[in-house]
């Protein structure tokens, strides 16, 4: 096989971070690669999973931001292992920088792994990734992965959905907030909705005063009283949760020195099979 037939792009998505859920294919996958770009939001416990390191070190302790050389534990094979990860108000890869590694590694007849935390096309960019691949005439092939928004919820036995209650769920993110966003998620709540907001932890208070500033009179009463569920490094052993509402969890979350990652989770019925 020549280098150009055997070079392929992977954007595989990790899921949440416990290594459990990670997808057969995407461990089929990943034992067929020779290098793996991987995002900060791939935990240490699936890198413990996926690669012995070369030097001896153990992944939990910390993320290298260099290359490295890896043994996997999967097909046993060496692969090359490089952090491109993002991660709020700290300095890191620029995309342009991790577009032309991906198509570096490419031209190098190298199958290519872009790692990512949940799944691939949602709030990533997985898309313009494949395109940039694609248009450069390689093949790629897309892996799903258990987006956290859906799986962390669920793993904590919180419906998104409940029977002649509640019938919709809205994926969004928190990065860009407006009055618009605010009055279509207040509205949609209103009717029983769940929403899950990627991103939202360091904007918990901006969420609260523009979600109870586009309630209606009559609707802010409840509005106040909304479920809001709080949940860092969901679905690993180190998990917090918190069990609130849209008034109060602001405040309790900085009290409890919440950080990234975590999952925001609002309605009128998720608490309803909840342990607290």
């Amino acid at each position: 096989m020549t280098e150009e037939k055997r070079a392929k792009l992977f954007l595989i998505g990790a899921g949440p971070g416990d290594p459990e859920l990670l997808t057969l294919k995407a461990i089929k996958s990943l034992s067929d690669v020779d290098a793996i770009l991987y995002d900060n939001l791939v935990s240490a416990e699936i890198l413990d999973y996926l690669f012995k390191q070369a030097s001896g070190n153990i992944f939990s302790q910390s993320k290298t931001t260099e290359k490295c050389i890896v043994a996997s534990r999967l097909s046993g094979k060496e692969i090359e292992l490089i952090y491109v990860g993002k991660k709020c108000s700290e300095k890191h890869i620029t995309q342009d920088i991790i577009n032309a590694l991906i198509l570096e590694k490419l031209s190098q007849g190298k199958r290519v792994a872009r790692l990512k935390g949940g799944d691939p096309f949602i709030f990533a960019r997985g898309v313009e990734e494949m395109s940039l691949a694609k248009d450069a005439g390689y093949e790629v092939e897309i892996v799903p992965g258990l987006t956290s928004g859906l799986s962390v919820p669920v793993s904590l036995g919180i419906p998104l959905t409940l029977r002649k209650k509640s019938d919709a769920v809205m994926i969004v993110s928190a990065h860009e907030l407006s009055d618009e966003k605010f009055q279509s998620w207040s509205a949609f709540l209103m009717t029983g909705g769940t929403l899950l907001v990627y991103m939202g932890l360091y904007k918990l208070a901006q969420i609260r005063e523009g979600l109870l500033k586009h309630s209606s009179h009559d609707d802010l009463a409840q509005m106040n009283l909304i479920s809001a569920i709080l949940v860092q490094s969901g679905t690993l052993d180190k998990e917090k949760v918190i069990y609130s509402t849209v008034q109060e969890i602001p405040e309790l979350a900085l009290r409890e020195n919440f950080s990234s990652p975590s999952m925001f989770i609002l309605g009128k019925h998720v608490r309803q099979q909840c342990p607290n």
